[in-house]
């Protein structure tokens, strides 16, 4: 049995939510950037990945404490592992009906532009939060800028590479 303080157990468990966060925002960069057939091939290469950090979060709710240290990876792993699952069978389907048709710039461009925002946005609200949170509790907040710094990187990307409308 491995006994964590407080502090690393949260920072332990915050590691789960940003790496999560991160490739979310990278699979929605690059499946903007290069279509939803990329986006197919991706989540079915990085699905074995998926299953080790589920195995990794059952191995640490049995061999951590606190016990939540786990739980949180293995709450965070199976959420991924469950939503990609869903997406991946749906852009199998739409392969499946009549594949993937490349899309016209300027519809590639509007979607770039709407990810784009969109993760901006995400990113401008945990700026917020992250501010809030620095206030409170202080030197966690680095995992919060991390955070922003998944979201408004590849938003300000995208945004850029869309051009104007």
């Amino acid at each position: 049995m491995i006994t964590l303080p407080a502090t690393a157990g949260i920072l332990v468990a915050s590691t789960a939510v940003v790496l999560a966060a991160l490739w979310a925002s990278l699979l929605s960069t690059g499946a903007a950037l290069r279509g939803p057939g990329w986006a197919h091939h991706h989540l079915s290469r990085a699905r074995p990945a998926h299953w080790a950090a589920v195995a990794a979060g059952i191995a640490a709710t049995a061999l951590v404490q606190p016990f939540w240290v786990g739980l949180t990876w293995l709450y965070v792993a199976s959420l991924v592992l469950w939503l990609t699952g869903r997406v991946r069978r749906a852009l199998a389907q739409v392969e499946t009906a009549g594949g993937f048709d490349p899309l016209p710039a300027a519809r590639q461009a509007a979607i770039m532009r709407q990810t784009g925002r969109r993760l901006l946005l995400g990113a401008a609200v945990l700026a917020l939060l992250t501010l809030a949170d620095f206030v409170w509790r202080g030197w966690p907040a680095a995992f919060d800028v991390l955070l922003v710094g998944a979201l408004a990187v590849p938003g300000a990307l995208l945004t850029a590479r869309a051009g104007a409308p």
